[in-house]
């Protein structure tokens, strides 16, 4: 997390921003820590707290900054923090949690494709980012001569759901997410994610990476559901 300075309240409100970033991903519902029963756990954060250390943000160190931001790493006592969820009663997401398979298709220009993390990594990272903040495991396909002889681009926005499970198959997938991106004014976002025989579908819209967050955001919100 971020940090002011060294100070015990600084590195304090730290610890506190922290813990709440676990409880969230622990719980499976990133705002959790706002409950009115966690207020004063979140005071007593620095209890719960088997060690810290502060580091230099290394993304600035990279870029040459002279005087980079300060960050705190904060390891929390596993035990304490789901004592204190099943203490109020509130939901555990265990940490055996779904691996999900992602297919993404990009159309740009009138072109449909597959896309691949080597050919976008811009688009994969933002999907990453969000899947690590909720504590979701995401699978990449490898994107190779056999992925491509199963998966069409235009299977994604056809919804060729036996096609697609089929190309999944190899990857022992717990559920699969396919993402149709379309290119206009602004990026349109269809979802759809396979649970065994459920499936869910929704779409997202704006700016592609932030469209990316918000679908990763909901599919994470509907595995919770089901599995928390």
């Amino acid at each position: 997390m971020p940090v002011a300075g060294r100070q015990t309240e600084q590195r304090n409100q730290a610890i506190a921003a922290a813990y709440a970033v676990v409880l969230g991903k622990v719980s499976g519902y990133p705002r959790i820590a706002e409950r009115p029963e966690l207020a004063g756990d979140l005071d007593d954060a620095p209890r719960y707290v088997q060690q810290f250390r502060y580091r230099s943000d290394p993304a600035q160190l990279e870029a040459g900054v002279a005087e980079p931001a300060q960050l705190l790493r904060v390891q929390f006592d596993a035990n304490a923090v789901m004592r204190v969820l099943r203490q109020h009663r509130l939901p555990i997401w265990g940490s055996t949690r779904p691996a999900v398979l992602v297919w993404l298709g990009l159309e740009q220009g009138g072109r449909r494709n597959l896309a691949s993390a080597d050919a976008e990594p811009k688009a994969w990272a933002a999907l990453q980012r969000g899947a690590e903040a909720r504590g979701l495991p995401l699978l990449l396909p490898l994107f190779d001569l056999e992925d491509h002889s199963q998966l069409q681009a235009g299977d994604l926005w056809g919804d060729f759901e036996p096609r697609i499970r089929a190309a999944s198959a190899r990857y022992a997938p717990d559920a699969i997410l396919v993402v149709a991106a379309s290119q206009g004014r602004d990026w349109r976002l269809r979802w759809t994610l396979y649970q065994d025989d459920d499936k869910t579908e929704w779409t997202t819209a704006g700016d592609l990476e932030r469209a990316l967050a918000a679908g990763v955001e909901r599919s994470a919100d509907v595995l919770v559901a089901r599995y928390a």
